[in-house]
């Protein structure tokens, strides 16, 4: 999927750079970083469209056949639960409407904030805490 949207990408007159534009190392390194960043937008969206457009019934049977019987219930019911990971709580709540990023020593923590007070906690790439 990723090759098919940086030909679409690349294919649009957004896209299209002479030779001389493109020359540049530096150029085309940033370039390639903004082309990736818009494909993961992309593919984010396009994800959250698809699972806008299941019914109960085939987010069910796709949460159980991406994490087993039991994981795969509880995040089709909205649930989330200490060490799950960021695909995990993404499929159980959605994209947040903010993601702070704290740096530090003993790791990387997040902090993702959602609708009505909501917020889940990460450590090092794992959940610790959250509000629901």
């Amino acid at each position: 999927m990723r090759n098919a949207l940086l030909i679409l990408l690349l294919t649009t007159p957004l896209f299209a750079f002479s030779q001389q534009e493109t020359e540049n190392t530096e150029d085309l390194a940033k370039e390639r970083a903004t082309i990736l960043a818009m494909i993961d937008s992309l593919e984010t969206r396009l994800n959250i469209i698809n699972n806008t457009l299941q019914t109960p019934e085939e987010r069910l049977e796709m949460m159980k056949t991406r994490y087993g019987k039991n994981k795969g219930k509880m995040i089709a019911e909205h649930k989330v639960w200490a060490s799950i990971d960021y695909r995990m709580a993404i499929d159980s709540w959605g994209e947040p409407l903010e993601k702070k990023v704290t740096e530090s020593t003993s790791g990387t923590t997040e902090r993702w904030n959602y609708a009505n007070g909501r917020y889940l906690f990460f450590k090092n790439g794992r959940l610790e805490t959250w509000k629901e």
